[in-house]
């Protein structure tokens, strides 16, 4: 039975290709699309109204960041500083990006000091260190994203000869902490 429904609807499409002609049935498959295009276009502006109501709704207050003095800034960075006891942990972890970057750090140089005027200890770690160029770069990029408060101050390069791909170097990073209280 749907067999001969198929077959009935095949032999009208194929009566109405040949009394309208391909031009005809062509121009009515676009009227479709064209229709179909027209109802996606009216549902995304529907969406889109939806949007705009959503955006005016929210408080114009909630969209301006929050305003804060010197004073509030100040201490809000003195708070984020780790404690002056965290300074062997930073040291550690240094060393273990070090590692993990394939660059070899030989016993270094450390050195405390409080600035009695920005009320912070500054610890001044001066490495020696042996790995490729990349492995150093990589090291150091890691390191002052891993630990904020650890800054770069110098750091220097040698290589025995040109086609050694090793280099040796001295790398000072200064690690700001808040002082016991």
């Amino acid at each position: 039975m749907a067999f001969r429904e198929l077959n009935r609807y095949r032999w009208q499409a194929l009566r109405i290709y040949h009394r309208l002609g391909l031009s005809v049935l062509v121009a009515l498959m676009l009227l479709v699309v064209s229709m179909a295009i027209i109802f996606q276009a009216h549902q995304l502006a529907r969406q889109c109204d939806y949007l705009r109501s959503q955006i005016n709704n929210v408080p114009a207050t909630s969209l301006l960041p929050v305003a804060m003095t010197n004073t509030e800034r100040l201490n809000a960075f003195f708070e984020n500083l780790p404690d002056e006891d965290q300074a062997s942990n930073r040291v550690k972890r240094l060393f273990l990006l070090a590692e993990k970057n394939q660059v070899q750090l030989a016993k270094g140089e450390y050195q405390w000091s409080k600035d009695s005027l920005a009320k912070v200890i500054e610890y001044r770690i001066l490495l020696p260190m042996k790995g490729n160029s990349e492995n150093i770069q990589t090291f150091v990029l890691n390191a002052l994203m891993e630990i904020p408060t650890l800054t770069l101050d110098t750091i220097s390069f040698r290589r025995e000869n040109a086609q050694k791909s090793e280099i040796e170097g001295n790398i000072h990073f200064r690690l700001i902490m808040k002082p016991r209280k």
